[in-house]
């Protein structure tokens, strides 16, 4: 499911952010960021290529803090595989890895115009933890993003069967 950042997603992903697909991933991002730089970022971070079937499907990031032991994490999902609960399997199975590996916390932070994603980490058992007003600038309006939590307590709580395997 998880395979090494591949040269092929990476030349997708830039593609789809010059065409300003995926607006709500790519809100940071400045409207000009060239191919190195673009590069710099995916290589800077954990970068998944989320892949069924021998078919590329998606994107999985991670940032680890290995200070505070919090991961942040995102998800995308191209076009026609999304709804197909792909999206909450790749999440659950790193989370899952995660916390054996003492992680404290994940953390996703999503538009709040991205019904998809709220919806999966709610799914996911993760809380609402702040609303950040106005903080990124995309299709001429500024949005709020969603920060989301799923501690270790309230994973293994939520998940105590699954969590034992």
């Amino acid at each position: 499911m998880l395979k090494p950042f591949s040269q092929n997603n990476l030349k997708r992903l830039y593609t789809a952010y010059k065409e300003h697909q995926y607006p709500h991933f790519f809100r940071h991002f400045a409207d000009d960021v060239n191919l190195n730089l673009f590069t710099q970022v995916f290589s800077s971070i954990l970068t998944y290529d989320i892949v069924e079937d021998n078919e590329l499907k998606g994107i999985f990031t991670a940032t680890i803090n290995t200070k505070t032991k919090n991961i942040d994490l995102g998800i995308l999902l191209y076009d026609g595989n999304q709804l197909k609960g792909l999206a909450f399997e790749t999440m659950f199975k790193f989370i899952k890895a995660s916390f054996n590996h003492d992680t404290h916390k994940v953390v996703g932070t999503v538009s709040s115009d991205d019904k998809r994603a709220n919806e999966l980490l709610k799914k996911g058992g993760f809380i609402k933890e702040a609303t950040l007003r106005d903080i990124s600038y995309y299709n001429k309006r500024y949005h709020d993003d969603i920060r989301w939590i799923l501690t270790i307590k309230r994973f293994n709580k939520i998940y105590k069967k699954e969590s034992a395997l």
